[in-house]
């Protein structure tokens, strides 16, 4: 059942508060009682919390929060509440005698003098009018505690499904992540509230509307995904495996179906390293006019790392500058970067514009992106190694999901030039600033405050905090009602390697047959995509044409499956009618032909309710 959640705190309360000051309370039903409820718990609030204490507040119901079911404001309007519209209201008055705080408030008459003006009150309203009223009470009420605590807080989601309309223009906002979702907000934020970008000489220049929030934004790294390179490899073209090939995925999953997996530290990242570093090489010899013939063939021949492998690049005149590091490109930023809040400032637009103009020259051509594509271009060898405990649950744990994972995702899968562009634009008109690695929040005097450790004098203040990143998948914490219910009843268990619970559900082997927590699968239902992340690596990511894609095998697999059960289900239906029809009728009776059924199969599917078994 979908419910919401809403934080009551004191001024004081911490920002990540310990088990003994966090409670819970759970508002089922949010029709007229309910919201009544969160406005008296809202009311009452000061008065029971002292510093320190935090209550979360679940507001649930299948149904909006405010109108609830039998208000919904999607009701026809021919039917009419049995009340007229002056005496109807959801706030207290003096008439009221109750221990909490009076807190007035509009009756829906009063209230519908500006939504509803013809409607006087004496008249009957529609149900749908009334619910509308209970929907903005609902929406009040929420506002109107953030804006008395000063604090708005948006957790992990997709920006798409939130409304950030009260959000202020020039309020101090705190974005923390620097992944997509940031430039999501970013842009929502900025053009999505009438601010524009125009094109210069020197780059991109923002012309604020007015209706901007300020915007700060960190992160434990401390700097934006790196932009990905300009597409010059058309619809089809990708880096194909030089040494992770074939043979060497099928070495690794024959170790693992024996329970000797390999490390991925140790064994799978030498090689990822090796093939994103040959390209490199390859595209910065030929910037230079220096690329030999059998470079590639010499490269791969040294072992990664090696003493052969820096003499060879000694040879190629390839200076300490221009080679390759992974812990440059990581954490590109040094101590002098960070003496001071102008210094790391001029920094940051440096390298800013260093990445867009690396963007600009392409993954081919361009030495740094061509080589971080390579990282993009080698997840279906990947995850052809890692799927289905193809690494140890430690290995999987420390080495892909903590470590890799988040390095592939801040390298490869990066936003567009054009989003680096404009948020240099949006630095350089003071509405955006990045705070420093090692991002820290705190709560305090009614504010949350911002900092990095490694950068003097960078704490600022902000009344709203949002979460730049999608929620993980996490079985147990899912809010997907149909998930949850399997999780309760046993009709599904968390996917496990070696002890380590990767969050996501636990599936077969191709074609992907939800199994229970007894270890059963079922014939009949089966899952891929976000769900099953943990079974398999990166399934956030779409498909690509010409690739031999993964996720496209993966539907086709769970499609086939599907329809031979219907097949099998319609043709053990048929058989009864089929076998009387031969016994009764003299003429010879003939098999209808598989269009035939095939087509009808279809309609079928196109005009009934899927049932599950």
């Amino acid at each position: 059942m979908p419910h919401s959640t809403a934080d009551l705190a004191s001024p004081l309360a911490s920002a990540i508060p310990s088990k003994s000051s966090h409670a819970h309370v759970a508002i089922v039903g949010a029709g007229p009682r309910g919201t009544s409820a969160l406005e008296r718990l809202c009311a009452s609030a000061a008065e029971f919390l002292t510093t320190g204490m935090r209550i979360t507040v679940h507001v649930v119901d299948p149904s909006p929060p405010g109108p609830g079911v039998v208000w919904r404001t999607t009701q026809s309007t021919e039917l009419l509440m049995n009340t007229v519209t002056s005496q109807v209201t959801l706030f207290t008055d003096d008439s009221v005698v109750c221990s909490g705080p009076i807190r007035h408030g509009p009756s829906l008459y009063e209230w519908a003098q500006d939504a509803v003006p013809d409607l006087g009150p004496d008249d009957y309203p529609t149900r749908a009018h009334y619910g509308r009223y209970l929907e903005w009470v609902y929406n009040e009420v929420i506002t109107d505690y953030a804006s008395q605590n000063g604090l708005r807080h948006f957790s992990p989601s997709n920006p798409a499904d939130l409304d950030l309309s009260a959000i202020a223009p020039g309020e101090a906002v705190l974005l923390r992540g620097l992944g997509l979702n940031f430039f999501d907000y970013m842009a929502l934020l900025t053009t999505g509230r009438g601010g524009r970008f125009t094109r210069s000489s020197k780059g991109l220049v923002y012309h604020p509307s007015g209706k901007e929030p300020r915007m700060y934004a960190g992160s434990r790294r401390g700097i934006p995904y790196q932009a990905r390179g300009d597409n010059s490899k058309g619809a089809y073209g990708r880096h194909l495996p030089l040494i992770l090939t074939k043979d060497v995925i099928a070495s690794f999953r024959d170790r693992a179906n024996t329970k000797n997996a390999p490390d991925f530290l140790k064994e799978i990242w030498p090689i990822v390293s090796k093939e994103v570093e040959t390209v490199y090489y390859e595209a910065l010899l030929k910037q230079k006019g220096s690329l030999p013939r059998k470079f590639r063939t010499r490269f791969l021949a040294t072992p990664h790392k090696s003493v052969e492998e820096s003499q060879l690049l000694d040879e190629l005149e390839v200076s300490l500058d221009e080679r390759w590091s992974w812990d440059r490109i990581s954490k590109p930023y040094d101590e002098q970067s960070l003496a001071s809040q102008d210094t790391w400032r001029e920094w940051m637009l440096t390298y800013l514009r260093e990445d867009a103009q690396e963007a600009r020259l392409g993954n081919v051509d361009g030495p740094l992106k061509a080589a971080l594509d390579v990282m993009r271009d080698l997840r279906n060898e990947i995850r052809l190694v890692v799927d289905h405990s193809g690494l140890s649950g430690a290995s999987r744990r420390d080495h892909l999901d903590r470590w890799y994972t988040p390095l592939n995702a801040f390298l490869s899968i990066g936003p567009p030039r054009l989003r680096i562009e404009q948020m240099i634009a949006l630095i350089e008109a003071g509405i955006l600033d990045v705070l420093g690695p090692r991002l820290q929040v705190r709560s305090e005097d009614g504010a949350w405050y911002a900092s990095s450790p490694d950068l003097p004098d960078s704490a600022v203040r902000v009344t709203t905090l949002i979460e730049a990143r999608l929620p993980e998948p996490n079985l147990r914490h899912t809010a997907d009602e149909l998930l949850s219910h399997l999780m309760k009843t046993g009709q599904c268990r968390p996917h496990v390697i070696d002890g380590y619970e990767t969050g996501g559900l636990d599936v077969t082997h191709s074609p992907y047959r939800l199994i229970d927590s007894k270890g059963r699968a079922h014939a009949r239902r089966f899952a891929i995509g976000v769900p099953t992340e943990g079974v398999h690596w990166v399934t956030a990511a779409g498909a690509r044409p010409g690739v031999n894609s993964v996720t496209l095998a993966d539907t086709d697999a769970v499609a086939r499956a599907a329809l031979e059960l219907a097949k099998s289900e319609l043709q053990a239906a048929e058989a009864p009618k089929m076998a009387s029809q031969v016994q009764s009728s003299p003429l010879a009776w003939r098999r209808p032909s598989r269009s035939a059924i095939s087509k009808e199969g279809m309609q079928w599917a196109k005009t009934e309710r899927v049932q599950f078994a």
